[in-house]
Order: structure tokens, then sequence, then C-alpha cells
């Protein structure tokens, strides 16, 4: 589908953003996770474009297409001041959400800060930090930034051989090309480790239990029961799920047979956040 790109200036750097769907009509802002960058927005992006929507995602900085910006100016609170930065930008006074994994998180920060502009919340996969077990993968997910390979096909089978994206598709051979440039001697992720790293110690300081009381909109949570890992366990476990329902009681909650990386590709995760938000 087309789509329109934009680079931004912001305060904090230039951030890199894709616009899918015409510009009059209503704003879906997409926000990824700690690696990822605005491709991964692609399926729910056509969802929505049938649905009568825009969807607009961008590279956070230090991922993708945007700024690597200096140390001490990352975590969610940087993040989501970014968001609304292009969100004025843009002109979008207010606008649906979505966040995917560290996406969430940083969705809870928007409406602590600036309520009035979020319509409705949808949450992939990630209500607090992960388990430990789940931040050991993440470790190794990171590990990957700063490696150099000869192709990109040897590329493209080494992140399809760690078995974590899984079920594997095009979208996901766009999303893992669009990160890499070529270097000497082969090709390096765009994504610059030390950025991830800066947000990753912020994942590990700062549970997010403490931004649910704040979130007053209508929520829907997409939960993914596919373990990342066999020994990972899942992302938000029973009793983080059980908590965060409780603390945000007007929650609607759609549960996929996804691990992590599939829960935002999914046509059950599409289906259901297409009706969540084209409720009057």
């Amino acid at each position: 589908m087309e789509y329109k790109d934009y680079d931004i200036e912001l305060p904090s750097g230039t951030v890199h953003v894709r616009r899918w769907g015409s510009s009059d009509r209503p704003v879906v802002f997409g926000v990824s996770g700690l690696t990822a960058n605005l491709v991964c927005f692609e399926p729910l992006a056509e969802a929505l474009d049938r649905a009568g929507y825009q969807l607009v995602a961008h590279d956070m900085r230090g991922r993708g297409l945007s700024d690597n910006t200096p140390a001490g100016s990352y975590g969610w609170p940087a993040h989501a001041q970014d968001i609304i930065g292009i969100a004025d930008e843009l002109g979008i006074e207010e606008f649906d959400y979505i966040g995917w994994s560290t996406g969430s998180l940083i969705g809870f920060n928007i409406h602590r800060t600036a309520p009035e502009r979020l319509r409705r919340l949808v949450l992939l996969d990630q209500v607090a930090a992960a388990p430990a077990p789940v931040m050991d993968v993440a470790r190794q997910v990171i590990d990957r930034l700063d490696s150099t390979v000869p192709s990109l096909p040897e590329y493209l089978e080494n992140v399809k051989n760690m078995g974590l994206v899984r079920p594997w598709s095009e979208t996901w051979e766009s999303y893992f090309v669009y990160e890499m440039e070529p270097v000497e001697g082969g090709f390096r992720s765009r994504t610059s480790k030390a950025a991830v790293m800066e947000d990753f110690e912020w994942d590990i300081e700062h549970d997010g239990r403490d931004l649910w009381d704040d979130v007053g909109c209508p929520v829907l949570l997409v939960r993914g029961l596919d373990p990342v890992t066999p020994e990972s366990g899942l992302i938000v476990p029973e009793e983080t799920f059980q908590d965060f329902m409780k603390a945000v009681p007007q929650t609607e909650v759609v549960e996929v047979d996804r691990s992590h990386y599939g829960v935002g590709t999914s046509e059950v995760t599409a289906a259901a956040v297409v009706e969540f938000l084209s409720r009057q």
C-alpha cells in the first residue's frame, strides 16, 4: 500500500516518520519496541487503511533512519515527548495509539503527560517491564546490532535461525532489510546498540506499574500466549496480567496464540484493533 515518509526535526533530533493512508482520516499512532523500526506496523497499517484510518509510525531515535542522539537522551518519557512533537508538527490534536512491546510503556507516559491527546490505547503484549528471563532473551537480540555480516541473505538466515520471529513473513524480511546498511566488509544494522542499551537499562530500572493508575481512557490489551522461548515464559505473565486488570479495570483483552514477535502481525490482532477503534 502507499505511504509517505517524512524527516521531522524535533528538539531532541531528527526522526523518520511514515504515514500510511490519507491525512484527512482519523489518526492512529503506532510505536514499536526496544530494537524495532517502523516497518513492523505494515500489517496493521493495511488493516486500518481498509477501515478508514491512517497510521503514523516512526523510527525511535537511535533506530532505523532516525538520528542517533547523545547518551542521556533516551528513556520512556523522552520517546513520549518525541511522539507529541511529531503530532504537533503534523497538526494532529488527538489520536488513537498502538504500542507494541516497549511502545506500550511509552504510551502510558503519553497518557500521564498529555492525556487530552489520547483517545484510546492499544497495548500489544506488554504492560510492565518484562520478567528477567525475557530480558535475557532481549540481550541476545541486542547483541546482533554491532555485528557485520557478509550479505543480507546471510543476515536474514541468521535471524530466522534464532527462532524468535514466528511465523516468518515478507513483513519481517522487509523489516530486517530496512534496518541494515552497507559497511566495509558487508552489512550492519543502522540501529545504535548504545541507544538501545540505554533504553534497555531504563526498562530494568523502571517497572512501569506506577503508570497504571493514570490510565483513564479505553484500553485494549492483546496478550500473546506463546512464550518467546520455552524457558522465558510470557511477556505478560499471569500475575502481572491480573494486577494490571485490577488497576485498569476498563481494559478489554484479546489473547492470541502467538509469541511476542507475532502478536502484531496476527490477523486476529488486526481484526480486534479495528473493531476496538471503530466504536463511537
